[in-house]
């Protein structure tokens, strides 16, 4: 029976894998967007002391859930948090 849920759990494994790697033009030109730049200046800015750290909960925490919800928004994603917003509780 162990052999029977390992393979079973193997092919699961193997079927989601070879799915998630098939992504469309539209996402593959995303990605290729992305810059080591692009990276550091977001990384930059949620680490600075201006976000006053992120400790739970603080006003830090909150402003920086704001920022990653902008910029989510600014990317053209939908939010999928409470009543349309980009937070959830």
């Amino acid at each position: 029976m162990r052999r029977i849920t390992c393979f079973v759990t193997l092919l699961i494994l193997a079927i989601a894998a070879s799915a998630a790697g098939q992504t469309s033009a539209v996402q593959h030109r995303a990605v290729e967007g992305i810059t080591a730049g692009d990276v550091r200046t977001r990384i930059g800015i949620i680490a600075d002391d201006s976000m006053l750290g992120r400790n739970t909960p603080s006003r830090g925490l909150e402003l920086t859930a704001e920022y990653v919800g902008n910029q989510f928004k600014a990317f053209g994603l939908r939010s999928g948090g409470d009543n349309g917003a980009w937070l959830q509780r």
